[in-house]
C-alpha cells in the first residue's frame, strides 16, 4: 500500500467516523427526554379527561 492510499484510507475512516459521531450528538442534542416525554404525555391525557368532564 503507497503512502497516498494510506493516507487516503486514513482520510475516509476519519471521515466516517466524524459523520458518526456527528449524528449520534445530533439526535441526543434534539431527540426528547424520557421525562419530557412523559410530562407531555401526562398533558395529554389531563386535557382529554378534563374535555370528558365537561
Amino acid at each position: 500500500m503507497t503512502p497516498s492510499q494510506r493516507a487516503l484510507l486514513a482520510a475516509s475512516v476519519a471521515a466516517a467516523l466524524i459523520g458518526f459521531a456527528a449524528g449520534w450528538f445530533a439526535r441526543v442534542w434534539t431527540e426528547p427526554t424520557v421525562e419530557s416525554r412523559a410530562h407531555d404525555a401526562a398533558e395529554t391525557l389531563r386535557g382529554k379527561l378534563h374535555e370528558l368532564s365537561r
